[in-house]
């Protein structure tokens, strides 16, 4: 159990940053739009990630994996927020909270019948037809 969640970890780790560098690429891709980077400068960084992607290099363990965050140190990129990944996070630890809780039978739910008063109308009766009586003369 302890190694599922030692490698849940790590997981979650390199999710992470899998994510703070394509947040770093989309950066620098807008400044390339810009005309703020000078092209010729991204050599560097390709072989950057190169080595962050070769698993040979740069090992999906706790003790080899390497972020590379300085890859982009000549870039004078912002530090933008995850908000999904910060969104994602929260939920995670909701959902922690929620299984520490003993879970509450759930009560079945009370459906009210809406309440109709139902009363017979009057029958209204038909004026009887009077039958006119012929008389024999």
């Amino acid at each position: 159990n302890s190694k599922e969640e030692a490698n849940l970890a790590l997981t979650k780790r390199v999710l992470e940053s899998h994510r703070w560098h394509m947040n770093k690429l989309e950066q620098l891709q807008r400044k390339l739009n810009n005309e703020d980077v000078n092209v010729e400068s991204l050599e560097m960084l390709k072989d950057s990630l190169t080595n962050y992607m070769d698993e040979g290099i740069n090992q999906r363990t706790a003790e080899g994996f390497m972020d590379f965050n300085a890859s982009y140190d000549d870039f004078n990129l912002e530090e933008v927020e995850d908000y999904l990944a910060a969104g994602r996070e929260k939920d995670d630890e909701e959902k922690e909270e929620v299984k520490k809780e003993e879970p509450k039978p759930k009560e079945p739910a009370k459906h009210k019948a809406p309440s109709i008063s139902v009363h017979p109308r009057p029958v209204e009766e038909k004026p009887k037809e009077k039958v006119a009586s012929k008389q024999i003369a």
